[in-house]
Order: structure tokens, then C-alpha cells, then sequence
């Protein structure tokens, strides 16, 4: 077993940190479905960057496409056709494969400088956090309804909830801050 060292104390190195972190260790080693490895991003990984980018565009097309196709009665061909309906189902898709990742994503515990791969504490984060609007502007409100209502209509527009995304995303990036500003 890795020795974790945990950061402030009394300066013996015995506090209730350094036994949060013991503890941290080995529930990182166990995973809650002995049958399945414990997969995990990495908050800062290649994977993540990439993964929020595709993020980023899709986001961008809904922020794109769903007021044209809200606001424009009857829908012009060219936004109300089988190519776009399948662009959205495949962008719904995305985003509701988003949801999965961000619980298996982890993240920086302030106060012990490691990285968290609790899945318990990365569930728990999450679900404080962005959980439910990731998961209002990812349900497909007019898919799971037959008949198609202007008040299924503006449902949609939850989805627009996604382009909030795009901030923390901009906020950690590398650029310089004079181009971060006009982002």
C-alpha cells in the first residue's frame, strides 16, 4: 500500500487528516462492483480536455440550432428535417454520456493536495453540484412524448442550460487572461 503523507498537523504527523487519508487509500483500492475495474478521469487528464471541447462545440450547436428550430413556425426545411432530429438525438446522447463521466471524474481535495477517486465523494460532489441542470437540459423532452406541444417546445429550451459549460472550461484553460477576457 502507498504511504500517503497529509498536509498541516500538530507536527508529529498523527491528526485526523493523515487517518482521512489512510482511509482514502484504501477505499481507492476497492471499487463498489468487484466484477468491473475502477475506471476514472482525470480532472486535469488528456481525456477530460478533449472530452469538454466536443463538450464545448455541441453545446455551441444547441445554443445555434434550438432557437431557430423554437422561434421559426413552420420550421424551415433546412432546420426541421431527419439529419438535424438525428444530430439532436446524437448531441442528447452525448450529454447524457456526460452525465456518466462526470461521476467517474476526479478532482483535487483542497485540504489533503490528492487527488479524490472515492467514487462515493465523486458522486457526492457532483451531485451537489452541476448534476441537476446537466441532467434537465440532457432529457429529451420531445422524444419521449408522442404528441409535439408548444409547451414540449420550450422544454427545449433547457437545453440551452448547457452553454454554461463553456465558463469553467475557459476559467481553466492555459490561455493568457487578455484572451480568457473576450471568451
Amino acid at each position: 500500500m502507498q504511504e500517503t503523507v497529509a498536509l498541516g498537523g500538530n507536527g508529529d504527523g498523527q491528526d485526523e487528516d493523515s487517518d482521512d487519508a489512510r482511509d482514502l487509500g484504501a477505499q481507492e483500492q476497492a471499487s463498489l462492483w468487484p466484477c468491473c475495474p475502477p475506471y476514472f478521469i482525470q480532472e486535469n487528464g488528456e481525456f477530460r480536455k478533449y472530452w469538454e471541447i466536443i463538450i464545448i462545440f455541441l453545446a455551441l450547436y444547441n445554443a445555434a440550432v434550438i432557437p431557430l428550430q423554437l422561434f421559426f413556425t413552420p420550421n424551415p426545411h433546412i432546420i426541421d428535417n431527419d439529419m438535424i432530429r438525428f444530430s439532436d438525438a446524437v448531441v442528447d446522447l452525448i450529454f447524457l454520456i456526460d452525465i456518466i463521466f462526470e461521476f467517474r471524474t476526479t478532482y483535487l481535495d483542497p485540504k489533503l493536495g490528492k487527488e479524490v477517486k472515492t467514487p462515493e465523494k465523486l458522486a457526492k460532489r457532483y451531485l451537489k453540484g452541476r448534476f441537476t441542470i446537466d441532467l434537465i437540459s440532457s432529457v429529451p423532452f420531445n422524444a419521449l412524448f408522442s404528441m409535439r406541444t408548444e409547451f414540449l417546445d420550450m422544454l427545449g429550451l433547457l437545453k440551452l442550460l448547457r452553454v454554461s459549460r463553456i465558463s469553467p472550461v475557459i476559467r481553466k484553460s492555459n490561455a493568457p487572461q487578455g484572451v480568457k477576457v473576450y471568451l
